[in-house]
């Protein structure tokens, strides 16, 4: 996966007398506009200008504690081809940055994604005097964190529990579709610990899954069981070393497969009917 990540600078949009640019402080507007975007869009088409394509925005995550994350990219035959960006405005620990992750072939042109979301926000910050500059950041930072505390953050400082309204599963499962994970705890070798908390009956569900498994030998099939489960919300991403305690295939799938599968960014079974078949199964048993 390509990650790069960018700098905000401001400046105003007229240089002074001498042609120099002007630094200004645009971070307080571009966090209401996106805050106010988030409410009132929250989905957008649009055309690329540079080569006029169009393409689409979502919010995957909402604009809370001066971050956000948007998932930018095109509709091809009916599949969403899509950037991640996370645009972090809280300068709780570095200045205003944008994350890109280009984790999808069809856009992973980091640089291409980085000028659009530099276009919006010229765009959106255009009558208040003020275009954005991004540059490249050089040196290894935190951002993890960062954007983890800042949402945390936010949350704490809404005048209501909002853990009631949104929980913290939109955020985890974001950084766990780029390949990160938020909570170390589940790094456990016991295939229970990675069950999810509705679940009622979860030695039920694993048994379900130990019968589903029985004669997969290929890594799509082994994984198909495992996958629509975690499609389902019953179960967090486990450790390969969870999973073959309990379904022992040693040596039939890699950790880079298993890991590949896993990976909630990723769709290997969008079209798969014999995935669309384990809805009856699992409807029968439960």
């Amino acid at each position: 996966m390509d990650i790069k990540i960018f700098f905000i600078r401001y400046v105003q949009s007229l240089p002074d007398l001498f042609g120099n640019a002007v630094a200004t402080d645009g971070t307080k507007m571009l966090r209401t506009i996106i805050k106010n975007d988030f409410k009132n869009r929250k989905t957008l088409t649009f055309v690329n200008p540079r080569n006029g394509k169009r393409y689409s925005r979502h919010y995957g995550m909402m604009a809370q504690g001066g971050m956000t994350v948007i998932n930018v990219g095109e509709f091809v035959d009916g599949n969403f081809n899509y950037a991640i960006v996370g645009i972090n405005l809280s300068c709780r620990k570095y200045p205003p940055y944008v994350t890109i992750f280009c984790h999808n072939k069809a856009m992973r042109n980091v640089d291409m994604i980085a000028d659009m979301v530099r276009q919006s926000m010229n765009w959106a910050l255009s009558e208040n005097n003020i275009s954005v500059l991004f540059e490249p950041c050089t040196a290894q930072i935190d951002w993890e964190k960062d954007f983890v505390h800042s949402y945390l953050k936010g949350m704490t400082d809404r005048p209501f529990n909002p853990m009631n309204d949104f929980g913290f599963e939109m955020l985890e499962e974001k950084f766990e579709a780029v390949g990160r994970e938020v909570n170390n705890n589940r790094k456990s070798d016991d295939l229970m610990d990675y069950i999810r908390p509705g679940v009622n009956n979860k030695e039920k569900l694993v048994h379900w899954l130990v019968i589903q498994e029985k004669g997969k030998v290929t890594p799509k099939d082994i994984m198909r069981p495992v996958r629509f489960l975690q499609d389902k919300k019953m179960l967090y991403r486990p450790t390969m070393i969870a999973f073959n305690k309990v379904c022992h295939k040693e040596g039939l799938i890699s950790v880079s497969s298993f890991n590949e599968y896993t990976n909630m960014a990723k769709d290997y079974f969008v079209n798969d009917e014999v995935y669309k078949g384990l809805v009856e199964q699992y409807s029968n048993a439960f």
